[in-house]
């Protein structure tokens, strides 16, 4: 079973994502797979192919009452360089946020990236600096509560992946 930890976002949220997974697309300066309305998470680590469910679960729990945690989206990244980028995510600003991706990496290991919001991933890149100018004035700040982090399987398909929440922890 391939799994991930992370936090998903709630819906009014989620609808300004869209909007600027929208103004991206409309430039038409990229070809990309943007990530779908339901996908959108923040991750906190990627554990791919496990086979030990019941013991990441029971690692998770001590999680519990951890305590919500304040972030905030803002700024465009583009990963992993200005140069040569293959996602445009926005920035997770969260010291208390990172602090606990670091201990649930630290407990339960994984891929674990700073925390961001994947927007999409790029295949092509048509025009760099239309890109760059979208990047330049993107003016977009919003402050959330992580008040949950979710244990996730990902089942790959021809046309994405399907996210099922294996099990959820309250913080």
């Amino acid at each position: 079973m391939r799994v991930f930890i992370a936090y998903f976002l709630n819906e009014n949220l989620k609808n300004k994502i869209v909007k600027i997974q929208k103004d991206l697309e409309n430039l038409n300066a990229i070809k990309a797979k943007f990530v779908e309305r339901e996908n959108l998470h923040i991750s906190f680590t990627f554990l791919g192919e496990i086979n030990n469910l019941n013991e990441i679960i029971e690692k998770l729990k001590e999680f519990k009452n951890y305590g919500k945690i304040e972030a905030k989206l803002k700024n465009i990244i583009l990963i992993p360089s200005k140069e040569y980028f293959r996602v445009i995510a926005i920035n997770v600003e969260s010291e208390e946020g990172e602090k606990l991706r670091r201990e649930i990496y630290k407990k339960i290991g994984g891929d674990s990236k700073p925390l961001h919001l994947t927007l999409c991933r790029v295949k092509n890149v048509i025009n760099k600096n239309k890109i760059f100018e979208f990047v330049n004035s993107f003016n977009f700040e919003e402050n959330f509560v992580i008040d949950k982090i979710c244990l996730v399987k990902s089942t790959l398909t021809f046309s994405g992946p399907i996210y099922e929440i294996i099990h959820e922890i309250p913080l």
